[in-house]
């Protein structure tokens, strides 16, 4: 374009970011721009549409290239409005991480103090050594017991070597249960162990005074025993205390106590518990005797012998005569007369001369 044509004609030249457009007859303004003629000026305005302001609180939101009339908040739970592939770094409160960890994992800082990722949940816990109980501090902390370990069904306390089996494991030589007396002055001692040892049921090793139960029950549902490694040398149950055979039997032959009177009604008789188990038998029948009677006492052995004093007071002049239920050796006794009589493997015996009632 020459400088005539520019004075005559003006320009005809249009550049967009100083790019020449092709030349055309017409221009024509876009949406945003409004045209109109100034015949007093000889000119043609062009104004820009003022730039809108959206309602409301939030940020400006473009869509579909349109800008919307009203502000919004940012919703990170609408992925049409959150770059999905974008990670918010820590700096910007995020976790710099693009995926969730495993099941029951926790989100945590590595061991080298810079990074956050997920790991299993493994807490870490005072103490140093295997297994040691923990408990609490009083005040929300965790504190490790000193000698305290639990293990597989079991319970171990006090200082290596502790015992290798049971339920509740203790080390040697060292008081294994102790509670506190009822005044809170002193500890009783359920029982005590030594260096030899020895075990003390209901007091130290010591026997210190005030350390010690004042009474002691030990009651089971059926029989007591006590013995020396796998001989049972003292056994009592609810009628008898025997050591190898019983010695005190209450409701056996071996009874050292009592008397009892006898009605045999004239007739051979076996003897009932509730009879020899008394120290002194008396045949005393209400109906008189009309001739010699035989009482049953129970069988013995030589090693389980026994002894009864037996009298006789039939009143009808006929002798009692004595023995096992297993026949054996007989004594007898004449009327009105009484004999210390033995039983054993072989029969009953006279001990004495008789005695006259």
């Amino acid at each position: 374009m020459g400088l005539l044509d520019t004075l005559i004609y003006g320009y005809r030249t249009a550049y967009a970011a100083t790019v020449e457009l092709t030349r055309r007859n017409k221009i024509n303004f876009g949406a945003g721009i409004t045209a109109t003629d100034d015949p007093v000026n000889r000119w043609t305005n062009l104004t820009a549409a003022a730039a809108s302001t959206p309602t409301g609180d939030g940020f400006r939101r473009v869509t579909g290239g349109i800008e919307d009339a009203a502000a919004v908040l940012i919703d990170l739970d609408d992925p049409a409005h959150v770059d999905a592939a974008s990670i918010l770094p820590v700096a910007n409160g995020g976790t710099a991480l693009s995926a969730i960890g495993a099941a029951l994992e926790v989100l945590r800082v590595n061991g080298a103090g810079t990074l956050l990722e997920y790991a299993a949940n493994v807490p870490t816990m005072p103490g140093a050594v295997a297994n040691e109980v923990i408990t609490t501090d009083g005040a929300g902390a965790a504190q490790a017991t000193s000698g305290v370990r639990a293990i597989t069904d079991a319970i171990e306390i006090g200082t290596a070597p502790v015992a290798g089996a049971g339920a509740i494991r203790l080390p040697s030589a060292t008081p294994g249960a102790v509670m506190r007396n009822v005044a809170d002055t002193d500890d009783l001692y359920v029982f005590d162990t030594d260096a030899t040892d020895q075990c003390f049921f209901g007091t130290d090793r010591a026997f210190t005074a005030g350390k010690q139960f004042a009474y002691a029950y030990h009651r089971v549902a059926t029989s007591l025993f006590f013995g020396i490694a796998a001989a049972d040398l003292l056994r009592l149950n609810a009628t008898e205390l025997q050591s190898g055979v019983p010695i005190i039997g209450y409701g056996t032959p071996h009874g050292v106590h009592g008397s009892a009177t006898i009605d045999i009604v004239d007739a051979d008789y076996t003897m009932l518990a509730a009879q020899y188990q008394n120290q002194v038998v008396t045949i005393d029948p209400t109906t008189p005797m009309t001739a010699d009677r035989t009482v049953y006492f129970p069988d013995a052995t030589d090693a389980a012998s026994y002894v009864k004093f037996v009298r006789n007071t039939n009143g009808g002049a006929f002798n009692t005569i004595v023995q096992n239920v297993s026949l054996g050796t007989t004594v007898t006794i004449a009327d009105g007369f009484g004999a210390w009589v033995g039983f054993h493997a072989a029969g009953a015996y006279r001990m004495g001369a008789d005695v006259a009632n």
